[in-house]
């Protein structure tokens, strides 16, 4: 599973991401309908395109509609088509995008926040391969195949009876769940410096690399807008850098975000916070940073360095290196802890 076997790439290295790549694989193969899960910005459009691409139809159309992008009352029209005559400036027969589709595949995106009205169409559509322009009679039959993407929770909304179960079950046929970046977190290094050489071509910069520093806070955050938010972040890097000849870019150009997810300050970070705060060189403030994150995963899963490495993206024997480098010993922070304790009983 090479990285560079999709168009648009596919990367990822991590199992969450073979798995994705797996089930690509096997989807093409077919002409089943397929539903992509994912939070938003973790590349759901990319993996249609894949599963277009490498399948029979990849020669015939890929037409893509997301149900957000169109408002409720021309959203029919836009899925169907319609007749001459059927509303005011229906001036002659017009196609929907389904029937555009015809030999290829159709992709409604946002499925999970169509309106209720137009799911029972929808499900005929999909069910008898089949679609009837507003303002006709007849049906008209189609040669498609369907892939449906959302980030909701679409089992919930059945609950809730804002989904149709009867369209669920029939366009829930392949599932693709897509993994969010702070699941996977190997791919981040990876995912970081390919579009650091992408953008960086784009903008006609020379071949730059993060420092390693850099690769870890970035390793580090959350990215709650997944890879979207990272691609972001390093084309507001790369714009931002007033050195366009620099080799190597270091943490101070990353944005606060970075640097107070990475020292576990989470949401609500002050964005003219400076890691040069009580700092006399950078490398200082990055070690500050580095050990009390370090001091914070291990308190947080007592002790356990397995688990505290993997919330901080590195490896059990990295976090062991930086613990020797730092001279962190679990036992010590049992006493911190032990010392807190104490001080929260005097004052009750």
């Amino acid at each position: 599973m090479g990285r560079f076997c999709f168009d648009p790439p596919l990367i990822g290295l991590s199992s969450g991401m073979q798995r994705v790549v797996s089930m690509i694989s096997r989807a093409s193969a077919t002409d089943s309908t397929v539903l992509v899960t994912g939070e938003s910005g973790t590349g759901k459009e990319v993996v249609v395109r894949n599963i277009h691409r490498l399948s029979a139809r990849a020669s015939k159309p890929l037409v893509i509609l997301n149900a957000l992008e169109v408002p409720d009352t021309l959203l029919q029209s836009e899925l169907f088509g319609y007749a001459r005559g059927t509303f005011t400036g229906a001036v002659r027969d017009r196609e929907g995008l389904v029937e555009k589709a015809n030999g290829g595949t159709f992709f409604l995106d946002e499925i999970g926040d169509m309106p209720p009205s137009l799911q029972a169409s929808l499900l005929r559509t999909v069910q008898e391969r089949e679609v009837r322009r507003m303002g006709e009679g007849a049906r008209r039959r189609i040669d498609v195949r369907f892939v449906f993407a959302t980030n909701r929770n679409l089992e919930s909304l059945v609950r809730k009876g804002n989904f149709r179960a009867d369209l669920f079950y029939r366009i829930n046929v392949i599932r693709i769940k897509i993994p969010p970046l702070r699941e996977r977190r190997e791919d981040i290094p990876v995912l970081a410096e390919y579009f650091l050489r992408e953008i960086g071509a784009e903008m006609g910069r020379r071949t730059q690399r993060f420092s390693a520093d850099a690769l870890r806070m970035l390793t580090a955050y959350d990215w709650p807008g997944n890879v979207r938010e990272l691609r972001n972040e390093v084309e507001r890097i790369l714009v931002m850098n007033d050195d366009p000849d620099q080799a190597t870019l270091s943490t101070d150009l990353l944005s606060a975000k970075v640097i107070n997810g990475f020292a576990g300050v989470g949401e609500g970070f002050d964005e003219t916070l400076s890691i040069h705060e009580g700092s006399s060189t950078l490398h200082e403030a990055v070690r500050k940073l580095e050990v009390k994150a370090i001091k914070s995963a291990l308190r947080r899963f007592q002790g356990n360095k397995s688990r505290a490495a993997g919330s901080l993206g590195i490896t059990r024997q990295g976090l062991l290196k930086k613990m020797k480098r730092y001279r962190i010993v679990v036992e010590r922070l049992d006493e911190e802890i032990q010392a807190v304790d104490e001080n929260l009983f005097d004052l009750r």
